[in-house]
């Protein structure tokens, strides 16, 4: 964790640090996916800013996402800042009736955890896996530190930016 902090910290571009976040942590959990999302200000849809993707896997970062369509009761606890952790989302009351959109992205299971700042939600770090998984107690805190990490480097990041626009 020290070192991936150090290593975020010296990135100056959002993108690449929840690109590099995400690549040490699908590395670290094995899973199939991770990815980092920011939430739009009316808390109703996301946007993928940086993730990593095992081989044949599409990437998402691009286009936007409706929180809802994965299933109301999940996204109601994401913007309650409750982690998400559903190790089969055919067997998981708060996503089995969005099945599809699931099945579009092969995910069968995943955590995901929200970032709540100020009462609102702004964003969250998932690891999916396309297979049913246990996800175990450490592995769920691990992906609670990264997204901290990746919060406060892009905060960094971001500040920077308008520092050098500001001084132009």
């Amino acid at each position: 964790m020290l070192e991936l902090g150090r290593q975020l910290r010296e990135e100056s571009d959002v993108s690449a640090i929840a690109d590099k976040a995400c690549a040490v942590l699908a590395d670290q959990l094995g899973a199939q996916r991770a990815g980092y999302a920011e939430v739009d200000l009316a808390g109703v849809s996301t946007q993928i800013v940086g993730e990593w993707g095992g081989q044949g896997v599409e990437p998402l970062v691009g286009p936007l996402f409706v929180l809802d369509d994965f299933g109301p009761a999940m996204s109601d606890d994401l913007r309650a800042g409750v982690q998400v952790v559903i190790d089969d989302v055919r067997e998981d009351i708060r996503t089995r009736h969005s099945l599809d959109a699931y099945r579009a992205l092969d995910i069968l299971a995943f955590v995901a955890v929200p970032l709540v700042k100020a009462g609102r939600l702004v964003s969250y770090l998932f690891v999916c896996q396309e297979c049913a998984r246990t996800w175990g107690v450490d592995e769920v805190a691990f992906v609670g530190d990264v997204a901290e990490l990746i919060w406060a480097a892009s905060g960094g990041a971001r500040a920077d930016a308008a520092l050098r626009q500001a001084e132009e």
